[in-house]
């Protein structure tokens, strides 16, 4: 990509880098690295010049002159859009023909200019990768520089998946946490979170909404984006929101949606209520996540949050409900304020892991609100949360201290 950037005065936008199966290719070819970059063409770029540079390049690096159609080659440089401009001629089509079939294009390109509209198509690119038919392999490959003087060191470099999270129950316990950015997924990353979240908790912990009920698709996947961005060796999940996934339909195009934003799975609060909508998001290719217990999106309708499992009605929904989950095909389910008896009794019935919030210490793993744990929150922080640390304090006496330096500081 630096190479590119000869071709520019303005800084290139830069996608991660995807792992696709080959598509339409001969038989037994390997896999492909695909990313797209943005560049500011200089004011006398034509869309042939633009070409003609990118394939001298391709020969620099190897490419023969005349290969079988869609042949492995070391390097593919292709022109998807110019300027709004369209060409159809021999040696150029703009926009790429194939650009709006192909999720290894919009994948990456969705990344950089979601909302571009490629001239002849009425959808933008984020749209048109939703309505995108499942079928293509693709995952983001995240590069770690080597451990050596000034780079960080990484214990383990393998992608987390949603068979990985599974395959923990009863051999390691599964940490999850939430973030909303770009800066504090990377830390959570770093910091070897296998499950990074990005919770409609962020309604109230970032939006200052009164509950997650306020929050919209649209800001899901604006922060979906975001977090995507730290290109996580982390599993990164997302919050399906409020009256997002109440028909089967709603529920598959709106789990597309935050899949195409960058999250790898999906999450929705209930079991046999939206058993249907689980079986269709897992057919549709996009691992889910369960929910249960006390369910913040159901806070208005139940008058507050309450510890669920008491009576033994409920510790038999929830019962009935863990095994509907099981039997859709979630990988693992978050019990949320959930009596210990009954969530061990859940974690200790089921195949898959449970990951407990407020429920005790006998779930397979642990999720909290990440400004709860750090004493971020800037109202209230549960009780079962119990912060680590009040960075809140400490943050208030940094800018508090800068404050009264202003002027005296060189």
């Amino acid at each position: 990509m630096e190479r590119l950037q000869e071709f520019s005065d303005e800084p290139l936008l830069k996608s991660s880098l995807w792992e696709t199966s080959p598509v339409d290719c001969p038989p037994e070819s390997s896999k492909f690295i695909n990313a797209v970059v943005g560049l500011v063409p200089r004011p006398a770029e034509t869309p042939e010049s633009l070409l003609a540079k990118l394939q001298a390049l391709e020969r620099e690096f190897g490419r023969a002159p005349k290969q079988q159609l869609n042949e492995p080659r070391p390097l593919d440089l292709d022109l998807i859009a110019f300027q709004g401009q369209r060409r159809a001629t021999a040696g150029l089509i703009l926009p790429h023909p194939r650009a709006h079939l192909r999720r290894f294009v919009l994948q990456p390109l969705a990344e950089i200019a979601p909302e571009l509209t490629l001239p002849g198509q009425e959808l933008a690119v984020s749209q048109l990768l939703v309505r995108l038919a499942s079928g293509e392999s693709i995952r983001r490959i995240r590069l770690v520089a080597a451990a050596g003087k000034g780079n960080r060191q990484t214990m383990n470099l393998t992608k987390v998946t949603a068979e990985t999270i599974r395959a923990m129950k009863g051999r390691e316990r599964i940490a999850a946490l939430t973030a909303y950015d770009f800066a504090m997924a990377r830390l959570l990353d770093e910091a070897g979170i296998p499950l990074i979240l990005v919770g409609d908790s962020l309604g109230m912990v970032v939006l200052g909404y009164a509950d997650t009920t306020f929050v919209t698709m649209d800001e899901m996947e604006h922060h979906v984006r975001a977090v995507a961005r730290s290109q996580p060796r982390a599993l990164l999940g997302a919050d399906l929101p409020y009256h997002s996934y109440q028909t089967v339909e709603g529920a598959v195009a709106n789990a597309r949606r935050l899949v195409a934003a960058g999250a790898e799975v999906v999450k929705a609060e209930g079991g046999r209520a939206i058993a249907s909508q689980v079986r269709a998001i897992i057919a549709a290719g996009i691992p889910f996540l369960g929910h249960l217990g006390m369910l913040p999106q159901s806070v208005r309708e139940e008058g507050g949050y309450h510890v669920k499992g008491k009576s033994e009605s409920e510790h038999q929904a929830l019962l009935a409900d863990a095994e509907a989950l099981v039997a859709a095909g979630a990988f693992a389910i978050i019990l949320e304020l959930v009596t210990p008896p009954v969530a061990r009794e859940i974690t200790e019935k089921i195949p898959i892991p449970t990951i407990g919030i407020g429920s005790g210490p006998h779930c397979d793993g642990g999720i909290l609100v990440t400004p709860d744990l750090l004493g971020t929150s800037p109202d209230y922080i549960p009780r079962h949360a119990k912060p680590k640390a009040m960075f809140a304090e400490q943050m208030k006496s940094v800018i508090l201290d800068w404050k009264e330096t202003i002027g005296r500081e060189q």
